[in-house]
């Protein structure tokens, strides 16, 4: 169980982490921060809730999408544990959602179409 302190000290992490990343030019250099956004929201269910809500405002971002190519489909397990359910899949990729606000899912469904 993690104390009101240990809390604490795990959201200001996250705003270190945010703050980094806000100021990145290049935010696809910046792995560690956003591994330590995960890994803080992995402490407490307080936490948790706090890291979606943060990500939500600082970078505008409600939901999101992880394409994984075939190659990297071992990671899929991961990612639904972690949870991320199945959008849709095509040849050589599966496309696996993440909702990060509160209340229902805005992102698109797969569309589907007959011929």
């Amino acid at each position: 169980m993690t104390g009101p302190a240990e809390e604490t000290a795990y959201i200001e992490k996250l705003y270190e982490y945010g703050e980094q990343l806000n100021n990145a030019t290049d935010r696809s250099q910046n792995v560690q921060d956003y591994q330590g956004i995960i890994d803080a929201a992995k402490t407490s269910a307080k936490a948790k809730h706090f890291s979606h809500w943060f990500i939500d405002l600082i970078f505008g971002k409600k939901g999101i999408w992880l394409r994984l190519p075939l190659e990297k489909s071992d990671l899929v397990p991961i990612a639904n544990k972690e949870g991320f359910g199945y959008h849709h899949a095509e040849p050589g990729y599966v496309m696996l959602t993440y909702w990060i606000s509160e209340g229902p899912s805005m992102l698109q469904v797969n569309g589907s179409h007959i011929m």
